[in-house]
């Protein structure tokens, strides 16, 4: 395996720890706000611009981007594409959270922009907002990146 492609598949990793640590922020603000779109819930006042998740998680509105807190654990996403990532997303997750670059110093002082541009050439992912440097998985980046998960 080439230097590139395990740097790819680091990426990757990181890409599925994000995403998994999302998934249940995620799903609890479209409750709260009682609809999919976030950008729409927020800008029809339907989601304050803090609040509490069933007593669980804080997150607070900061521009087009929400942060959710719980005791040690941070997470911040873009609300108009809440499964899209960038590496400002990405690298802000890990320095957000310490127990993160305790449990996977790989995923310290990545070049996450050139990891990214990697995985778009090889149609892992694809760029979902140029001016914000947001991505999203492939079909085929999500079955790469579920073979990661399920290969330890």
């Amino acid at each position: 395996m080439s230097e590139t492609d395990n740097a790819c598949l680091v990426t990757l990793g990181l890409i599925g720890l994000y995403r998994a640590g999302l998934s249940f922020p995620l799903a609890r603000l479209r409750e709260a706000a009682g609809v999919r779109d976030l950008a729409t819930a927020i800008a029809d006042g339907r989601l304050q611009q803090r609040g509490k998740l069933r007593r669980v998680y804080d997150y607070r509105v900061h521009g087009e981007h929400i942060v959710v807190f719980r005791s040690k654990f941070r997470l911040e996403f873009n609300f108009i594409h809440p499964e899209a990532f960038s590496s400002f997303l990405l690298k802000r997750h890990i320095e957000l959270n310490r127990k993160l670059t305790r449990r996977f110093p790989q995923y310290i002082g990545l070049p996450l922009a050139r990891h990214l541009k990697e995985l778009c050439e090889r149609k892992l992912v694809k760029q979902v907002d140029d001016v914000a440097g947001l991505f999203e998985l492939t079909p085929e980046g999500e079955v790469r990146e579920r073979g990661l998960r399920r290969s330890g």
